[in-house]
């Protein structure tokens, strides 16, 4: 037998059913705000996981340093051997990216 209820009786009779309580209101609280992540990651699984600094953003300079620091000691450090292998990059055309300076660092990585 099927029985036709109004959302109002449908949710009344979940609330008694399933025993659930109603939430208890959260205090407000500071939060970071907006912080950037830049993930790096080849088919064997994640290499970097980079946070930005607060307010900071995607520079071609910010990001080539990233690349030769950060992400080529990673790299060095999960992936050994793979840096003499040869290393294929894949990323967005924003313009950081794509910037001369930030092609001549991916090029030097090894």
């Amino acid at each position: 037998m099927v029985q036709l209820r109004t959302a109002e009786q449908a949710t009344h009779h979940a609330v008694e059913a399933w025993n659930i309580t109603t939430p208890k209101k959260l205090r407000n609280f500071t939060t970071a705000g907006k912080v950037m992540l830049m993930l790096f990651f080849d088919s064997e699984g994640l290499l970097l996981c980079h946070f930005m600094e607060r307010g900071e953003s995607v520079t071609f300079a910010r990001y080539s340093e990233i690349l030769r620091t950060d992400l080529r000691r990673a790299v060095k450090n999960k992936r050994p051997g793979r840096l003499r292998e040869g290393v294929i990059l894949l990323h967005d055309i924003a313009r950081p990216h794509t910037v001369r300076h930030t092609m001549d660092t991916i090029r030097d990585l090894r």
